[in-house]
This record gives C-alpha cells, structure tokens and sequence, in this order.
C-alpha cells in the first residue's frame, strides 16, 4: 500500500471511531481482508473499541459496542447490523455481553441467552468472553439488592461453558474472568471496566483467537 493509501486509510479509521464516540454505534473498516468479523459488546468493549481496530488492522470487521447494554438490548443491533448486514453474515463473531444483565437483574437472562446462541448458530465461528464474577459482589455498587431469580456471572460462565461444550469445532472461550482474578491491573478501581493494560489484553486475545481458531 502507497502512502497515499495508508494516510486514507487511517483517516477513515479516524472518522469512524469519532463517529462512535459521538453515536455509541459500531464502525466496520474494511482493509482488503479475506476474514469478516463481528464483535457485539457493551462498556467493557466499547472502552476497548480502539485498541482492537488497532489490533485487527488488516482484518474486515465491525463493532458494535452500547454502554451499559444487557443480552436482550444488544440483540436487535447485532441482527440488523452484523447477521442481516448487507455483506452477509460474519465468518467470526466475538460477543462480550452479560455483564449488565447481571448488574442490571435482568430476570428473562436465560431464554435471552438462548435467543443469542439460536441467532448466531450458524456462525462459522464464535468466540465468547467470560464474564468478571466481582459484578456478582456488586462490584459496581455495594448498595445493590439482587433480586432472586436475577443471574450471577457465574450463572452466565456456565452457559458459555455450556455453549462451548457443546461445539468445540465452533464455539471458542477467551477467558476475561480468570485473567482479571489473576491480574488486578487489568481492571479499573470498580473491578469490572478494563485499564490500558487490560484493553490491551483484550484485544490482543481477540485478533490470537481469531489468528488461530477462527482464520
């Protein structure tokens, strides 16, 4: 690529991240790569949304990313913009959800997750993150009563565990909730939103996995 192409390039990079600061959307890039991916998440990715275009630069991709979104909100914009998008749906798809479904006591979270698994199973291949079990001891706010019958992290890790174990071929795991128990300077003094360090190791683990399991 001439050095015309590079400066036209990143400038489109630019614009799009500005315009996700602005929207709270996603933005796809498209470098002449023979992968697509999707990746739907919500606070924790959308921190993170820079560091991964930096690190899938060369990849075709598109994030969508929503503050304090939970499974059952995330899903109509993960259909209509990454499954039914006009270019077909993902060969790869990375979903970094159930935090807020568990801050938020969202009490549907099991027929939510089973919504998610029916429309990406025709997904060639999908990779999930656990979730940080600290949002199970109210680490966003001590005040916090949950509501019985409302999900823990551990409830949703079993799901993914679940998921993965019933296609392996298919269903990948990177694993953000023993990496966070391991290193406390991945994450902010709340325990759950990641530090520099660890978007980092997120997205760092995103372009691995798909380097390796996906490609």
């Amino acid at each position: 690529m001439g050095r015309s192409g590079i400066a036209a390039n990143w400038l489109i990079r630019l614009v799009c991240l500005t315009a996700t600061v602005v929207s709270l959307a996603g933005c796809s890039a498209s470098n002449g790569a023979t992968s697509t991916v999707g990746i739907v998440g919500d606070s924790i990715t959308y921190l993170s949304e820079p560091t991964i275009a930096h690190a899938l630069r060369g990849w075709r991709y598109d994030i969508q990313a929503v503050p304090g979104r939970d499974v059952p909100q995330m899903i109509p914009l993960m259909e209509s913009q990454i499954i039914k998008s006009p270019d077909g749906p993902p060969h790869s798809l990375v979903i970094d959800l159930g935090t807020n479904d568990v801050v938020h006591d969202n009490l549907n979270w099991a027929a939510d997750w089973r919504t998610l698994m029916a429309d990406t199973a025709e997904v060639p291949c999908l990779v999930l993150f656990t979730i940080n079990t600290v949002a199970d001891g109210d680490g966003l706010d001590s005040r916090h009563q949950r509501q019985q019958g409302s999900p823990t992290a551990q409830d949703l890790n079993r799901l993914i565990a679940a998921a993965r174990n019933a296609g392996p071929a298919r269903v990948h795991v990177i694993d953000w909730n023993a990496a966070v128990h391991r290193d406390g300077a991945l994450v902010l003094p709340d325990g759950i939103h990641p530090t520099v360090l660890g978007r980092k190791w997120i997205a760092q683990h995103i372009e691995l996995t798909l380097s390796s399991v996906c490609r």
